[in-house]
């Protein structure tokens, strides 16, 4: 951590260095404050939960459910078991791997209480929706 400090021409060595000091004690006790913990939220257990069970679903025909998504994935073992004992938050590379080889858009992975047989679609915008949305955006829409 670079800092310059200004100090007024004439200022003596001594003064300097004292000054010095004092930044320097201030950054290293601001560096050595503890750091609040994380405290795991309900997506890690929405996600754990969701690739439990489109695993099973998936993987079915399968005796080594986890070794076959390992495989298909590309995500390790032991990063896999860290998602699904929600050990550590995982990266939205491992999210994206997992979706493709469980067959899923990301954004599903994320949906609580997903039904592994039929996992829920979230539509966008209807074409007469997307077509109102533009005429606001340039101002074109009639009042009412």
């Amino acid at each position: 951590m670079t800092r310059e400090f200004s100090l007024e021409r004439g200022t003596s060595s001594t003064e300097k260095a004292a000054h010095t000091c004092d930044a320097l004690i201030g950054t290293l006790q601001r560096m050595s404050k503890p750091k609040t913990p994380k405290i795991p939220g309900v997506m890690r257990a929405v996600l754990a939960a969701n690739v439990r069970a489109l695993t099973d679903h998936v993987f079915v025909a399968y005796p080594d459910r986890i070794k076959a998504l390992v495989s298909a994935s590309g995500v390790s073992r032991a990063q896999l078991y860290r998602v699904l004992s929600q050990d550590s938050g995982a990266t939205i590379d491992i999210i994206e791997r997992l979706a493709l080889a469980l067959d899923v858009q990301v954004y599903q992975l994320l949906v609580p209480n997903l039904n592994a047989d039929n996992p829920q679609v979230i539509q966008g915008a209807s074409a007469a929706e997307r077509q109102l949305y533009a005429s606001f955006a340039r101002g074109h829409h009639a009042s009412k």
